[in-house]
């Protein structure tokens, strides 16, 4: 019988966006910043106290419900690395895409390097 103390299993956090949000990635943080509290006339103060950030580890599942979400490359891979799932959803509300990490996988050809050279010819 296994012990449950010695289980690593995390709990993950999933994360839902309804609403427009910058998505980047900071120090294996991913970071979030609100495009309202970005464009609108307010103390730096508050708007440096409006940015969330979130340890990459920590995200499981990732849903983007809202086409002015944007989110910077490096993130999206950072999050598949991590075995984080990306779902995207459509205008009404449905999901539509899902990316998730692939494992390594290594391609086998049965075309010897010989047979390469010689179509090249």
């Amino acid at each position: 019988m296994e012990n449950i103390n010695n289980c690593s299993t995390m709990i993950k956090r999933t994360l839902y966006f309804s609403n427009p949000a910058y998505l980047s990635l900071k120090n294996s943080q991913l970071v979030i910043k609100f495009p309202e509290v970005e464009k609108n006339n307010l103390p730096d103060s508050f708007k440096q106290s409006a940015i969330i950030t979130i340890p990459i580890e920590d995200v499981g599942v990732v849903v983007l419900d809202n086409k002015q979400i944007t989110i910077t490359h490096g993130a999206m891979e950072a999050l598949l690395e991590n075995n984080c799932a990306l779902i995207t959803c459509n205008s009404a509300r449905m999901p539509v895409g899902l990316s998730f990490h692939l494992p390594e996988i290594r391609l086998k050809t049965n075309v010897s390097e010989t047979n390469l050279t010689h179509h090249f010819r």
